[in-house]
């Protein structure tokens, strides 16, 4: 294997020129096994090498074909990524144009924000003090390239830590919690009925 790169939530293992693409949705997982042990799972897919042995369990999709071609289809399928293909100008635009729609919505939306989980998202929003709920015609231009701003640099600080074992806990100003760590007032939270995704927002900090 020459390399691994992501593009959204895709994790793309090159075997130039082939390629490898996984995603674990929410339920998949990669387990690194010095010897087989005993599943945790469905198992997708064995990888061999001369260190140990990739396990890669329930992800619902595991795609073989030329590294090429799936990055063509994922470049056509998926948004802005903070890791590959950042442009502020152009989700700028693509916010604008998404106007009738509301913000906490649009950002979990892979075709405009591609690799934005929802965790990040909570925080995003909090750190740029919009409402989750808020239609994106009805926030200002200077909060919207704000927004963009901070969703690069959360980016870039939720991966970094994890890659120094460090998890994201620390990071964490609003998800998860009771009262704002900035304000002091009771969070309120929200669960999505269809999805089960949970939402976090601080009535005084973010409107």
């Amino acid at each position: 294997m020459k390399n691994t790169s992501t593009y959204g939530k895709n994790i793309l293992l090159n075997f130039e020129p082939y390629g490898i693409r996984i995603h674990l949705m929410m339920y998949g997982s990669i387990r690194f096994e010095e010897e087989f042990s005993k599943p945790e799972g469905r198992i997708r897919l064995i990888l061999d090498f001369e260190s140990g042995r990739m396990v890669v369990y329930n992800a619902p999709i595991v795609e073989v074909d030329f590294l090429e071609k799936i990055e063509e289809r994922l470049s056509k399928e998926l948004g802005i990524d903070p890791f590959r293909n950042w442009d502020e100008e152009k989700l700028f635009s693509m916010l604008i144009e998404n106007g009738d729609r509301v913000i906490g919505e649009v950002l979990l939306d892979q075709s405009v924000f591609a690799g934005i989980g929802n965790i990040l998202r909570n925080e995003i929003l909090f750190r740029s003090g919009i409402r989750p709920d808020r239609m994106i015609s009805e926030i200002p231009e200077e909060k919207l390239k704000l927004l963009i701003r901070i969703t690069k640099r959360l980016s870039e600080d939720f991966l970094d830590s994890k890659l120094r074992g460090r998890g994201i806990k620390s990071l964490l100003r609003v998800y998860n919690s009771k009262y704002c760590k900035r304000c002091g007032a009771k969070i309120n939270f929200c669960r999505d009925e269809f999805t089960g995704r949970k939402t976090f927002f601080c009535p005084n900090c973010q409107s």
